[in-house]
Formats: structure tokens, C-alpha cells, sequence
């Protein structure tokens, strides 16, 4: 029976690659989990709290109740990595795609909301051979990841709290190339094709709490959630071929922020996420081994918003933010944690005051160790997004 492998283990004769990054490419891994935040929370590293009523928040969907007229987002990213393995190969990986976005509807003013979306969950997409000195040669491609669709209600039980609950239904694909060849014999290439297939439904709490003026916090949870796994291949073994269906436990994962004003033009905020991927991931309810580790973020940041007044200069217009974030990934690489860290900065430049915005985000930081992981990167986060405010249609208060 075939083994439930999304790619090979990596050896050090890898000679070629493509994708964001080499770790999250490890046995039964779903790839490098996704930061699902807003430009404007990637620029600050931290969203959670954050109640902007002109941008859509990624994180806390109980805020939405915060969006007056009907909002939408949309970003998109780039996101590449300079590595080396500590002996002869260093390499380059890069890839740009969705980012995520978003559509929320007040039905009342300021007290319900409904909202829809689609985010990217995990991402992999990797292309490398393998060399042997006996003449074989072996060739991976793989490709693919898993994604979100979103439907949500929030609602705001008090003037200073309010609530959310979201539908979530996770879909993707990973598909793998295998290719093998001996130059020694003259017989055709080994060729296989395998192609995963994914489908779940799972449920999002969020919430908020703004007791005093100055502060605020903001909380989501997510259960463990269930996928089907179904994995068909393309071989010359019949048997191979036979079609396959598995369940995997998604962990549950945990998320907390507070933002604290300055002033009324300064903020300062912090994140804290957690996923016990460790223990809690499983194949068929067993245990997914021990290529896996507990995953946790922490982002602080601050933000600058742009001045009140109606007729100012341009720079005022502007909204500023930077901040600095650690995390450690949910896979192992040479059975040792994988340590990320870095920091952003951004801004966003009004498009209509107060309506619509066009928001910039950048990140640089440094993902591994080459005396615990056997491979180091240097990585580069870009993410820009479109937020706009319209009118649809009036509601009944109005």
C-alpha cells in the first residue's frame, strides 16, 4: 500500500527549486501555513484588536459590525526566500498569488453585519532533483495548497462588545510529479502523477472587548476541524492507481490581541497565536509522527493614522505602521523547530479620504538555522491591497 506522502524528504544533492520557501516540504505536511492578515496587519504585525473603520479586519470578523456602509478588500502577495544549506547550494524561491478578500454587509448600522470571503490556508509549491553518483536521477514538482471560503455574522451585543460567528469550508489541491531515470540503462523514465485532494467544513468564533477609550481587545477560536483526503494517482501499477480516501484533523487554533491608543493618533497593538500541530494533527486519527511541531506567533507593532482634518497636506493623509514578529513554524526540519522571525513596515495612501484606500506592506526576516535545521533563509514579504466603502443600499434605520 502506497504511503500517504505529499512530497519526499529532501536530501543534500538537491540542484534546483521554485516556490516561497524549502521548509513546510516534509512528510505529510499541508506546506508553509499562511498569515492570514490584512496589508495593514502585516504592515504592524498585528490585527487581532484592531478596529479601523475603513479597512476590513482579516482576523476578528466580530468587528466588522464596525464598518458602516458595505466594505470590501482584496490583496495580493509576493513572497520570496534566499537560502543555503551550509555547503555548496544556495538558492532562490519566489512565488505571488491571492492573498485573500472580503465583503461585509452592515444589515443594521453599527450592530449587525454579515460578511463573505476566500483566503488562502497553506501554500506549497517546490520543483527540485536529486543526483546520484551512479548515474540515477530523480525529479519532484510539487504544487498546491488549501484555501478558505468564509461566511460570517457578527454582532454587537453592547456598545463595547461584540460577537461573531463564522462558517468556514476548506478546499485545494496538491499535485506531485515524480520522475526517475537511470542513464545507465536505456530503458523509459519512471514517471508518476499523484493528485490530492481536499474538502472540509469547519466553524470560527471571534469577539472584542473595548472597555475604556484608550483600549481594546479581541479574541478568535477555531476547533479542530475534519478534512477528507482524497488521493488519486497516474502510474503504470493498476494496483497504484486505486483510489484513496483519508481524514485529517486540522488543530485547533487560538488568537488574542489587545491595541492601546497613545494618543488619538498613535496606536500600539500585539498578537498572540497558537496551533498544537504537534499533537493535535492526524491522519485516519492517527498521530501524523514526528515531523511536527506547536505553532505559535507573536507580532507588536504601532501605527500612525492619518490626521482628521478634512483639508490637510498629502503626507497627513497618510496612514504609517511598523512592527516586529517571532513564530515557530508547525513542522520540523532535521527534527528540530523551526524558528521565524522579522519585521514589517507600510502605509496606506487614500484613494477617496475616508472611503477608499490602497494599502502597502513589506516584511524581511530570517526563517531557520543551519546548526538545527540544516537550511537558513533570508525572506522577503510583499502585500498590497485594495479597501473601498460604497453605498449599496440604504438600511431601514437610515
Amino acid at each position: 500500500m502506497k504511503k500517504i506522502l505529499i512530497v519526499f524528504l529532501l536530501n543534500l544533492s538537491v540542484a534546483a527549486f521554485a516556490g516561497e520557501s524549502l521548509f513546510g516540504i516534509s512528510n505529510k505536511s499541508l506546506g508553509l501555513l499562511n498569515n492570514t492578515n490584512s496589508a495593514p496587519g502585516m504592515a504592524r504585525s498585528y490585527e487581532i484588536a484592531s478596529m479601523d473603520t475603513t479597512q476590513i479586519n482579516y482576523q476578528n470578523y466580530a468587528l466588522w459590525t464596525n464598518q458602516t456602509i458595505t466594505s470590501y478588500s482584496a490583496k495580493i502577495s509576493y513572497r520570496a526566500a534566499f537560502g543555503e544549506d551550509g555547503q555548496t547550494k544556495n538558492y532562490f524561491n519566489d512565488v505571488a498569488n491571492f492573498g485573500g478578500g472580503y465583503l461585509t454587509v452592515p444589515l443594521l448600522k453599527r450592530r449587525l453585519a454579515f460578511g463573505l470571503g476566500l483566503t488562502p490556508f497553506t501554500n506549497m509549491e517546490q520543483r527540485y532533483r536529486l543526483d546520484y553518483d551512479d548515474g540515477q536521477s530523480k525529479e519532484v514538482l510539487v504544487k498546491g495548497g488549501l484555501s478558505k471560503a468564509h461566511l460570517n455574522l457578527s454582532y454587537k451585543i453592547m456598545e463595547k462588545a461584540g460577537i461573531g460567528l463564522g462558517y468556514e469550508y476548506i478546499f485545494g489541491k496538491i499535485t506531485k510529479n515524480f520522475r526517475q531515470e537511470d542513464s545507465n540503462v536505456a530503458f523509459d523514465p519512471i514517471k508518476l502523477y499523484y493528485e490530492y485532494r481536499f474538502n472540509g467544513q469547519g466553524l470560527v468564533a471571534s469577539a472584542f472587548y473595548h472597555p475604556y477609550s484608550s483600549i481594546q481587545f479581541g479574541l478568535f477560536f477555531r476547533p479542530q476541524t475534519t478534512v477528507d483526503l482524497k488521493i488519486q494517482a497516474n502510474t503504470i501499477s493498476d494496483n497504484v492507481n486505486l483510489d484513496e480516501i483519508h481524514t485529517l484533523t486540522i488543530p485547533a487554533q487560538f488568537g488574542g490581541g489587545v491595541e492601546y491608543s497613545l494618543n488619538p493618533r498613535w496606536n500600539m497593538g500585539m498578537d498572540l497565536e497558537y496551533q498544537n500541530w504537534r499533537d493535535e494533527y492526524t491522519v485516519d486519527k492517527i498521530s501524523a509522527g514526528n515531523d511536527f511541531a506547536q505553532h505559535l506567533k507573536i507580532g507588536i507593532g504601532f501605527e500612525k493614522k492619518q490626521s482628521p482634518k478634512l483639508f490637510t497636506n498629502i503626507l497627513e493623509q497618510i496612514d504609517y505602521r511598523f512592527g516586529g514578529f517571532y513564530r515557530t513554524l508547525s513542522t520540523l526540519s532535521s527534527g528540530n523547530e523551526i524558528n521565524e522571525y522579522g519585521l514589517s513596515l507600510g502605509f496606506s495612501f487614500p484613494l477617496q479620504r475616508f472611503r477608499s484606500k490602497i494599502d502597502f506592506a513589506g516584511i524581511v526576516g530570517k526563517r531557520g538555522n543551519l546548526d538545527k535545521n540544516r537550511y537558513q533563509e533570508t525572506f522577503f514579504k510583499f502585500g498590497l491591497s485594495i479597501s473601498a466603502m460604497e453605498r449599496w443600499f440604504v438600511a431601514a434605520e437610515d
